[in-house]
């Protein structure tokens, strides 16, 4: 643990290294010959090693500042923005600090970037936290975007109520980007906003769908298992990794502002008309080759696990086969 005075902003930093990427240190002094000698911390081992640093190795020949208070405290935010010290050490501390705070979600201005908890956080998507991020970021009274946000916790709702209250007050098409390396959540993402911008409704009723539009609902929620059959596969980072990009287009019906005015409406009603999905580059080599510890397209599976009845329907070859009957599929153990 660094004391406050070794701690203070001015020599309190970051150095480079190769298996932790960066760690916090102290500068102890600045040699003549561009170098310095600091104190590193190595959190996760429990130590501390003095050692010789080259600035030249680092940009502007110094030293990534950490971020900290008066009191040697690391400063931790929910907007990144507001890092006094914005490099890459800082952001990715930051991020570690959030996660190991049961807080997946971080923001950096509209940006809300997720590190997935790999484990199931209560409450973090319930009904009432929905509730929450839909009243206070689109059935409030005025106010910009930026003022919105400051009345919560960075959260996907948040991208979603945002692109909701877009398009039906300020009337403009949106679009939301979701991009990662590979078990980020990306599969996952997509299905928590496809399911919060289809279920949106007004506080206490006051603004609910029609009836009629329950049906496109469920048929857009549930297109997305019948997708990841087709296109999901066990990799051995992921379960149920999606081997294809895809652009889903949600079409919503919008209720003119003035007819929404008259009715007594804030927001003017945005009903779930319907959807439209493109795909595009599909894995096919998976098709008929994986690594043994990967399995190919979920949908194979699905077939061959059915009942022999229903194989019958699709296929007379597929009575009575398994896994091991098929040299594409091959033999592997079933997903829990």
């Amino acid at each position: 643990m660094m004391s406050a005075e070794e701690s203070n902003s001015s020599n309190s930093v970051y150095v480079a290294n190769k298996k932790h990427g960066w760690l916090p240190a102290n500068v102890i002094s600045y040699e003549e010959e561009g170098e310095a000698k600091v104190r590193v911390y190595f959190p996760d081992e429990d130590r501390v090693e003095e050692t010789t640093v080259n600035l030249s190795d680092y940009p502007s020949d110094s030293l990534p500042l950490q971020n900290v208070d008066e009191g040697g405290n690391f400063i931790v935010v929910e907007d990144m923005c507001d890092l006094p010290n914005l490099h890459e050490a800082a952001i990715l501390y930051n991020l570690k600090a959030r996660h190991e705070g049961m807080k997946p979600y971080t923001r950096v201005g509209d940006i809300v970037i997720a590190c997935n908890p790999f484990q199931w956080i209560d409450g973090l998507y319930s009904n009432q936290r929905r509730l929450e991020y839909t009243q206070k970021l689109i059935f409030c009274e005025g106010g910009r975007y930026s003022d919105l946000k400051s009345e919560v916790e960075p959260h996907i709702y948040e991208t979603s109520s945002l692109a909701y209250r877009g398009l039906a007050v300020d009337g403009h098409r949106q679009s939301i980007l979701v991009s990662g390396e590979s078990s980020a959540g990306k599969t996952e993402t997509v299905k928590i906003i496809m399911s919060h911008l289809a279920s949106i409704q007004g506080p206490e009723g006051s603004n609910p769908p029609p009836s009629s539009s329950s049906t496109v609902i469920k048929r857009v929620l549930d297109s997305n298992p019948l997708l990841e059959a087709f296109g999901n596969a066990k990799t051995v980072r992921n379960d149920n990794s999606s081997r294809f990009g895809k652009y889903i287009q949600l079409q919503f019906d919008v209720e003119d502002a003035t007819a929404a005015s008259f009715s007594g409406r804030a927001v003017p009603r945005c009903v779930l008309a319907g959807s439209n999905c493109e795909t595009y580059l599909l894995e096919k080599s998976r098709v008929v080759e994986h690594k043994d510890s990967e399995r190919t397209y979920h949908i194979f599976y699905q077939l061959i696990a059915a009942p022999d009845d229903f194989k019958a329907q699709v296929w007379d070859g597929l009575v009575g086969t398994t896994n091991s009957s098929f040299r594409y599929v091959g033999d592997c153990e079933p997903l829990t």
